[in-house]
Order: C-alpha cells, then structure tokens, then sequence
C-alpha cells in the first residue's frame, strides 16, 4: 500500500514539471552509447530519477549519458538517461532538440526485419467477411527486400507462401509482392498472387473463394520489428499527463473534421521542405555556415491551441507565418488558425475554419497517379471470389482440384481512373464447368455490374463483379 502511494505521489509530481517535453526511445544500450567511452564523462551509471515521470518507477536505477564530447557541441537538453527495466533511452527538452538528438543517435537506423503471418480461416456459414474457424496459420521472418518462404502441412491441410515485404518509412508500412497457397485436407487448393500495401500490424482480407456452402478466407498481416521483437510503432513514446503515447509517423495526407472547431489537414514533412530553393544554384563563393539544427533553427517552439491538444498534446515547431504565405500565394483570403511542424512524427499539421480553405491546401500535396490505394475485386457467379491488391497491378486467384487443375480462375488488374470513383478493369475469368470472359470495363467504385448474362434451356446465370477502394494503410 505504501509502495501503491509512493508511486502514485511520484506520478503526481510529474504533472507539475516545467516545460520541456519528455521523450522515450526503446533502444538497446549498446546502440546509444556504441561510440561514448565505457568510462567518464560519457557514461555514467546508477542514477536515481532525474525527476518524476511516467517513464520511471521510484525504485529504478539509470544511466546518464552525455554527448558532448562525442558531438562536438552540447544539446541543449535538461537530461538523457537510459533506464535498464525499461530498455529506453529517455530525454527531457524542446522537441527541435529532441529531434536531434533522435537524428544524432540514429535512432531511427537500428537493425529491424519484418515478420509476415498468413491466416487460412473457413469461411463462416452463408458466406461473408471472416468470422469462421482458423484452420492454419504460419508466419516467416526476414529483412526488408530479401524473399521469405514457409510452409506447413498436417492432419488439418496444408499451406505455403512466398512473399518479398519492404519495409516504408519509420516502420510503419509494408509493400508486400505475395503468393499464397493454401487447403484444408481433403478440399481444393485456394492460390493466390497479389501485391499489397499493409499498415504495420494491420490484418487484411486478402483472399476469398467460396463455393456457396463450405470455402476459404485469408489474412494477411505484416509486422516490422526491431531483433528484440518489439514493433516499430512502439519504440517511441512521448510523455502527455500520466500517459505515454506513441510516435507515430504520420504515413499519407489527411483532411480531417473537427466539427465546430474547423478542419485539420495532416501530412507527412521534411525540414528539407524548409530549406533552399533546389531549382536555384548554389553560390560556390558563399562562406560555409557553421553547423546549425538546419531549417529548423530558425522556427519556435509553440504549443498547441486548445482545441487540438487532445490529438496533438505536445509542443511543436511553429510554421504559420509559411503556411500563410502558401495561402496567399493561393489568393485566399483567410490564414490557417494555426500551423506547425512536429520534426519527432515528421508531419505538418495546419488548421482551417472551413472545408474550402483546407481542401485547397491539401491538394498541394496530393498524391501524383503512382498510388498505394488497394482495391477489393468480389465476382459473384457460381459461389464468390474476392482478390485484394494494389491499384494498377496484376491479382489473380483460382480455385483448384486434387490434381492441381483449375475449377475456376480470376485475373484481374483494377486501375483508378483520373475521375474520382472510377475504376478501369481489364478482367478474364474462367469455369471448369461452362464459362469464360475476357473484357476490359469501366466500373463505378462500390456499384455491381453484371458482365455476363447466360441462358441454357431456360436456366438463366450471370457474372457480376463489385470494386471497392479500400484506401492507404
């Protein structure tokens, strides 16, 4: 009980510290201080707290690490420990100092590798998204841009993959060239070949074949990982009240409502975005300027305004007088509310009143025709097959017999038209039994279309195919 008091005070304390944000970083140690010396003013352990926060406990003993000698110049931090219990290397400061002390250690270079874990399920009873019993599972380690197989079989059936994941920006995405085979014992062969777009740790519906009582789903999900097996997305954390909340890099733009509070537009940033004009030439007469914090050491330290501190707690890099002048370059009337530049999440977040002033803004930075969006193809016809995949890019999946003979086959290869909507579909699909069609089509997104009408001795069929923007991870 004293001990449940004691950390309860501890915590308490915490909240009334001064300004400065406090940042953690899951890190091993050996990757911190590989080029400190084991003794000395670099390294200097067995420190108690060097105040509260939600990243000690009491009893915790620390290792103070101090880079001025390693860099040439101190950080203007209030302190840099490394907690043992914990694994972190924690710092209290603004965050343009915390960001290079980040960019100093390299923080975001440590050795990680991706984990791929392929689920077969039973499609559950009258068809539908997956719901229904697990029958394998199997997941591969490897590192980013190397090809991993795996296998495995047993009294329940069978299933392989073959997949080449890349690992994006911060660990938060994987670009995933897959092609997965898989069966339950004595039933066809679902096989598929695909390339997916998956956020980090997010399962997807990837395949579907059902014939109309009993069929297959799979799911995919993708992982990278530091060697310890901690993910990426939670290797850092920043300190808001009495929780830690994770850093997490801002992947793609974002327009997002606020109700009566106005529009918010989000965007991943470089400070390179700040610096100089690359179309103009460099002056090779120009004195060299001593080293400085880059585009950055000319912007202030800013706190959010109230109504966006719950989504966005910590301080930031003020860039409102930039993205003022972006607006009236844009002859718009109104300056954002606020704009700010957060260097840890590396993201660019400014605030409108209205949808017009922020919808202008974010098509700026829209995206060109090369997309990560991934489309959902569903046809419907004898039973129902789904295939998942990246916009513009080959999808195939078949059903096969004992004898590995196609029962029914679909090659499908969406691509997002310039219209908002629309979907151009060079499509062949084939039945064992009695059907065929090759065509290229133009679909509405979300909207059935019938491809092909059959009619035998008055038994009338059809084949009908549905598109789906699923969007980027």
């Amino acid at each position: 009980m004293i001990a449940g008091k004691a950390l309860a005070c501890f915590l308490a304390a915490a909240l009334s510290s001064q300004a400065g944000e406090v940042v953690g970083w899951k890190a091993p140690l050996a990757w911190v201080a590989r080029d400190l010396p084991a003794q000395g003013a670099g390294l200097e352990g067995k420190l108690t707290p060097p105040e509260p926060s939600v990243f000690f406990l009491p009893s915790d003993e620390l290792m103070e690490l101090r880079f001025a000698e390693l860099f040439g110049q101190a950080l203007a931090l209030d302190w840099v420990v490394w907690n043992a219990r914990s694994g972190m290397l924690v710092a209290k400061g603004e965050i343009d100092n915390l960001s290079r002390l980040e960019e100093l250690l390299k923080l975001n270079q440590m050795p990680s590798q991706c984990r791929i874990v392929v689920e077969l399920f039973d499609v559950p009873p009258g068809g539908g998204p997956p719901g229904g019993k697990l029958a394998l599972g199997l997941s591969a380690f490897g590192r980013s841009g190397t090809v991993l197989t795996a296998s495995t079989q047993g009294a329940t059936g069978e299933l392989k993959f073959e997949a080449g994941p890349i690992s994006g920006p911060s660990g938060t995405s994987i670009s995933l060239p897959l092609q997965v085979s898989g069966r339950r014992a004595g039933g066809t062969t679902l096989e598929a070949t695909t390339l997916l777009h998956l956020s980090a740790g997010q399962p997807w519906w990837v395949a579907h074949d059902f014939e109309g009582t009993k069929g297959l789903d799979v799911v995919v999900t993708g992982f990278v990982e530091l060697i310890d097996g901690t993910a990426l997305q939670q290797t850092r954390w920043i300190q808001s009240g009495k929780e830690m909340l994770p850093l997490a890099a801002q992947l793609r733009p974002e327009l997002r409502a606020l109700g009566e509070a106005g529009f918010l537009v989000v965007r991943p940033f470089s400070p390179s975005d700040l610096g100089p004009d690359p179309a103009q030439p460099a002056d090779p007469f120009a004195k060299v300027p001593e080293e400085t914090n880059g585009p950055l050491e000319s912007l202030k330290v800013v706190s959010t305004p109230e109504p966006l501190r719950s989504m966005l707690p910590h301080r930031m890099m003020d860039m409102h007088d930039w993205a003022g002048a972006l607006m009236v370059d844009l002859k718009l009337d109104e300056s954002p509310r606020f704009a700010a530049f957060d260097p840890l999440r590396q993201q660019l977040v400014v605030w409108f009143a209205t949808l017009a002033d922020a919808d202008i803004f974010s098509q700026l930075f829209r995206d060109g025709c090369q997309t990560n969006e991934m489309i959902a193809a569903t046809i419907d016809g004898r039973g129902q097959s789904r295939i998942v995949g990246k916009n513009g890019c080959k999808l195939y999946l078949a059903r096969l017999d004992e004898h590995a003979k196609p029962l029914r086959a679909l090659t499908v290869e969406p691509t997002l038209a310039s219209t908002v909507g629309i979907i151009d579909l060079r499509l062949h699909y084939s039945n064992e039994k009695d059907a065929s069609l090759s065509t290229l089509v133009t679909a509405a997104a979300g909207e059935p279309l019938e491809l092909a009408l059959g009619n035998q001795a008055g038994e009338r069929s059809s084949l009908r195919i549905c598109l789906e923007v699923l969007g980027k991870p």
